[in-house]
């Protein structure tokens, strides 16, 4: 727009010249912004102006407070999320370890009593004098999870169990190609 020109809001640019504008003689609009000047209000248009001011406020309050209840579920859902796939991968390895004990078990052997979760739960975390971890060897493991056996007994143990005679299960751990049953007091080897 030529300087002097007023503009009027349904008009087309005018180029320096006089005649139609174009990319060349139009002024860039980052230069034109920093020569504008705010004038004060008029009384009429003062209000609708702080009107929209405070509802712009609100907006922004309202989008905030949304925005951590959003960040709250988020982290909700996230922690619900972890624990369940901690759960399922703890499933899934106790499967495979039971799978692989299903294919150690010879054909001609009779099937062994049902595998039941926790069993020495009941028991004593003090040693018994007859029994020592080398009483037990590891049938078939996955990390946090083992099936033992001592005596033809076959059980499935994981950490925080308690096994007769070597205490409560720390870790169950991979030491390079065998697995190893950490306990309170001692060790069972694969």
């Amino acid at each position: 727009m030529a300087t002097g020109d007023t503009a009027h809001p349904h008009s087309l640019p005018i180029g320096t010249a006089g005649g139609p504008a174009t990319l060349a003689t139009i002024a860039h609009p980052v230069q034109t912004a920093t020569h504008l000047v705010a004038g004060p209000l008029t009384p009429k248009s003062e209000i609708p102006v702080l009107s929209l001011v405070s509802q712009l406020g609100v907006l922004v309050a309202q989008l905030r407070n949304e925005n951590e209840a959003l960040a709250h579920q988020v982290a909700t859902l996230q922690a619900t999320t972890t624990r369940r796939l901690d759960i399922f991968s703890r499933t899934l390895h106790l499967d495979e370890a039971k799978s692989a004990l299903a294919l150690a078990v010879q054909p001609a052997q009779a099937p062994r009593a049902a595998i039941h979760p926790h069993i020495f739960q009941s028991h004593s975390a003090v040693p018994s004098g007859k029994i020592s971890a080398s009483s037990y060897r590891i049938i078939a493991s996955s990390p946090g999870v083992a099936i033992i056996s001592r005596d033809g007994r076959t059980d499935e143990v994981s950490v925080g169990d308690v096994v007769p005679g070597v205490g409560r299960v720390v870790s169950v751990t991979e030491d390079g190609t065998s697995w190893v049953v950490n306990t309170t007091h001692g060790q069972i080897h694969q």
